[in-house]
């Protein structure tokens, strides 16, 4: 599409609806294009080449009617320009993976009717604006991967209609402030990769609807409490990488399907509520001071990762057999000695084996069941004698 072929649509006056995604074409079009008096709805997005290096338009009328705009894709360049304020309409705004910087606007925190937001995969900085108002109609708003410092502001808790929410790799500091975790529709919640230290609150009156909480990669110290393995509707639990210590309590809910609480400082048994988890897909344990595993019949059905490296373990998990479905198993750097347990052998399903940094001495006798094996490791073992010919069989093996 050429300049003049688009000069029309630049000044229509009864266009509702205009969708510009992978065209190229964005660089014909003036600013105004955004004042179009009838215009609703604008998807501009996937347009790398034509928009690199670009600024994003700025608005050359005080009010319109614009519901939904989607900017997202483009590699735009700048800040958001204040003018941004006048879409007072906007109930969707899309302006991820650019290259975006400066301050989030206050003004557009504050937009009245404002549902959806999400400028994830930019270069913000500074802090999140505390502007949040009690009238705001946020549901989803996801702000990752930025450079946003600071304490979460306050008025998060003003967010009672929010659904989801993504803070995730940013530079955020501070505490988790309870209100945040009060929000009583929140189904996905995602402060991983952050700053973020000391205790978990402690009292939660909410959460009922919440299915994925992570909060991994941060400071976060102290143990880990009752309400984290309480939720009812929780799906996703990731933790790993803190500073926790202590015990693991009774896990009450059995709706997990992926459990993380690999490199802390956790301590005592891993709990036998574990084994309850029938709708467990992954689980990972790995690099904490655990004592060992209950013994007890653990029937994984559904699993499909376990990571259980760097717990010190002496004896092969008595549940490794009974996990069908399992693809990936990790059991390096423990204290594992013997013969490899001829169960690996049973698991067709297995493409990823890490046995290294143990202490076996006879290696697995048999690999003619494992066809689907992509990544072997016994590597730093004890091992004598020959590895069984049977491995010229796994095909699939790439790596050894």
């Amino acid at each position: 599409m050429t300049e003049s072929s688009m000069r029309p649509l630049n000044r229509s006056t009864s266009l509702f609806s205009l969708s510009l995604n992978n065209t190229g074409v964005w660089r014909n079009f003036k600013n105004g294009v955004l004042c179009l008096p009838k215009l609703q709805q604008l998807h501009s997005s996937h347009n790398l080449y034509s928009v690199r290096g670009q600024h994003l338009p700025t608005l050359s009328c005080s009010a319109t009617s614009l519901t939904i705009l989607d900017l997202s894709y483009n590699l735009f360049e700048g800040p958001i320009p204040a003018s941004f304020s006048n879409l007072t309409h906007l109930t969707f705004l899309d302006l991820s993976y650019n290259y975006l910087n400066g301050s989030i606007p206050s003004s557009l925190l504050t937009l009245p009717h404002l549902t959806f937001l999400d400028l994830r995969i930019n270069q913000f900085s500074d802090q999140i604006p505390n502007v949040f108002p009690q009238s705001n109609k946020f549901q989803e708003l996801d702000l990752s991967n930025n450079n946003i410092g600071g304490e979460l502001p306050s008025t998060l808790s003003n967010l009672q209609h929010l659904i989801h929410l993504d803070l995730s790799l940013n530079k955020l500091s501070g505490q988790i402030p309870l209100s945040i975790l009060n929000l009583q529709y929140l189904i996905s919640l995602d402060l991983s990769d952050n700053r973020l230290e000391g205790p978990l609150p402690k009292k939660i009156t909410s959460l009922s609807k919440l299915t994925r909480l992570h909060i991994n990669d941060n400071l976060l110290n102290e143990t880990i409490l009752v309400w984290c393995l309480s939720l009812p509707s929780l799906l996703e639990l990731d933790l790993s990488n803190n500073q926790f210590t202590g015990h693991i309590s009774d896990i009450v809910s059995q709706t997990f399907e992926f459990l993380y609480l690999c490199k802390n400082n956790l301590q005592g048994n891993i709990p036998q509520s574990i084994s309850t988890l029938v709708n467990l897909r992954e689980l990972c344990l790995s690099s904490n001071n655990f004592s060992g595993f209950h013994n007890v019949n653990y029937n994984f059905l559904r699993l499909e990762i376990l990571y259980l490296s760097s717990l010190g373990l002496t004896e092969f998990p008595k549940f490794v057999g009974k996990v069908p479905m399992l693809t990936e198993l990790d059991l390096s750097n423990n204290k594992l000695n013997g013969t490899i347990p001829m169960c690996l052998h049973e698991m067709d399903s297995l493409t990823y084996l890490n046995l290294s940094q143990n202490l076996f001495t006879t290696p697995v006798k048999q690999f003619s069941r494992n066809y689907k094996l992509f990544y072997l490791d016994l590597s730093f073992n004890l091992l004598t004698g020959d590895i069984s010919s049977s491995i010229c069989n796994v095909s699939s093996l790439k790596v050894l």
